[in-house]
């Protein structure tokens, strides 16, 4: 393992992670706790999280399917 590698992305955490905090988000709006502007921008936010977050995890396993090609050889 390289320095810069933190080794397999625990995936499953963070798949909780984002539906936790879609539904707390959504719980938040649905009770009237985030005016207007707030809710697109807590919306906004969360899509951003989810890509970024699923963006680390096909890194990884690309890093992994790679490492694994290298062995092979």
């Amino acid at each position: 393992m390289r320095p810069g590698d933190a080794g397999p992305m625990p995936q499953p955490r963070i798949l909780i992670a984002a539906t936790a905090c879609v539904l707390a988000t959504t719980v938040t709006i649905s009770r009237g706790g985030v005016g207007g502007g707030a809710t697109v921008i807590a919306v906004v936010a969360l899509l951003v999280f989810v890509r970024v977050a699923f963006r680390l995890v096909d890194a990884a396993e690309r890093r992994e399917e790679d490492r694994a090609g290298r062995r092979l050889r």
